[in-house]
């Protein structure tokens, strides 16, 4: 049985049970709100152009003193706040007149800046690995927070309408920190499947990498990233191969594919190659490594099967040409045997029509008056009848007439031919 001790422990543990799922459920508030933290990207940017700001500043409502928190702990704690916030902060963060995206673009400018200044070189080596080390994690954090940040269509508006942004991105490929060069493709491949003109703005942002390394071909970096045979660089790879593969789908021009295709060839892109890589590394069918493999391989635009399959079909063409000529002149022999054919029924259905007249006339006894020679003789065993012919239907009556009138005159006329019968009376 239950004591009430034992009931209020039951009820203690259900409202501590309670308490635990609404905090779980409940969002963290976030660490700085959007103008605080765009407050300090400004300052900290500035501080990076050369300008030294104040290093503390008074609160708005209270007289406490501010410190500025340093670039990397300040881009830690937007990443985790744009990445557990909702559409509102996001939303808040990158439009007007805030325009985070700005802010981040501007410092990962000058963080990848100070990977390739020179007077660096002057700085005693420990200065020197330690401002460098810092640059390559700033960037990093950079780079997430714009990955978060570029879920709205305004971020990535913003990005392309910085004059630098894309650029930057391009650049943070030949970053030296591994993941920094992930993040930086994968941030160009979703400017390209956001944007309209996405495509030729990274194609753009390429040519500017080029430019400044003295590349003989747009890409090279990449396609030296992909012979090269590093520890764990199949997500690289493979976020390399999804980047040339959204550019050939986003360019609807042929020949302008064409001419990537041949570009990313001389740059050194050899499919066959990386296929005897997953081989040997026995890599598993279903990696989307191997997909991308397949939709290159779908896509690909060989002009040499193209003009293979051109020359087939001038062939074919020309085969069936000759065939149609074959046929119509098939076609007119038919025809001339046709009418020549239909000619010769033509004559012989006249033919029988008129011997069916013939006989029709030559059978009928009271058709025609019959001439009798020699009849009033009956001595005579012989009778000469004259019967009159008729040669065509369209005579009839003139053969009629013409035999009356020999019956009348008993004179023969040429047309009129003599029958002899001889009857014989047994009398």
């Amino acid at each position: 049985m239950s004591t009430p001790e034992s009931d209020q422990l039951e009820l203690q543990v259900f409202f501590r049970r309670s308490l635990r799922s609404s905090t779980q459920h409940k969002r963290p508030m976030p660490y700085l709100d959007p103008k605080h933290y765009v407050y300090y990207l400004r300052r900290q940017v500035a501080l990076s152009n050369g300008v030294k700001p104040k290093n503390k500043r008074k609160s708005e409502d209270t007289d406490v003193t501010l410190e500025l928190p340093s670039v990397y702990y300040l881009l830690q704690k937007l990443k985790e706040d744009l990445q557990a916030a909702n559409k509102k902060f996001l939303l808040e963060f990158v439009a007007e007149p805030q325009n985070g995206v700005r802010l981040v673009l501007d410092l990962l400018n000058s963080c990848w800046r100070i990977q390739i200044d020179q007077e660096l070189s002057w700085i005693h080596d420990s200065e020197r690995q330690f401002l460098l080390r810092n640059a390559l994690r700033e960037e990093h954090e950079c780079l997430l927070c714009l990955k978060n940040c570029i879920k709205l269509k305004e971020a990535v508006t913003m990005v392309m309408k910085h004059s630098n942004g894309l650029s930057t991105l391009a650049f943070c490929i030949t970053s030296n920190c591994r993941k920094s060069r992930l993040l930086a493709l994968q941030l160009l491949t979703t400017v390209c499947q956001a944007s309209f003109d996405g495509n030729e703005r990274v194609l753009e942002a390429m040519t500017s990498v080029k430019l400044a390394y003295g590349e003989s071909v747009r890409f090279k970096f990449m396609m030296s990233m992909l012979k090269s045979g590093t520890r764990n660089s199949t997500d690289f790879k493979c976020a390399v191969l999804v980047l040339i593969n959204t550019i050939l789908l986003r360019t609807h021009d042929l020949d302008q594919k064409v001419r990537l295709q041949c570009e990313f060839k001389e740059a050194g892109l050899n499919i066959l190659k990386l296929e005897e890589e997953l081989f040997e590394k026995t890599t598993p069918t279903n990696d989307s490594f191997w997909k991308e493999i397949s939709k290159w391989k779908e896509r690909y635009v060989n002009i040499q099967e193209i003009m293979s399959e051109s020359q087939q079909m001038a062939s074919q063409i020309k085969a069936l040409k000759n065939e149609v000529e074959h046929l119509h002149k098939m076609n007119k022999k038919l025809e001339a045997q046709k009418r020549s054919l239909m000619h010769a029924e033509i004559k012989k259905l006249e033919t029988t029509e008129m011997n069916e007249s013939y006989y029709k006339e030559i059978k009928s006894p009271h058709q025609y008056p019959v001439d009798i020679i020699g009849s009033g003789h009956p001595n005579n065993d012989e009778i000469i009848i004259n019967v009159p012919t008729v040669f065509s239907s369209k005579k009839k009556l003139a053969s009629r007439s013409r035999a009356s009138a020999s019956y009348h005159s008993r004179q023969l006329t040429p047309k009129t031919i003599l029958f002899n019968f001889k009857l014989r009376k047994k009398w």
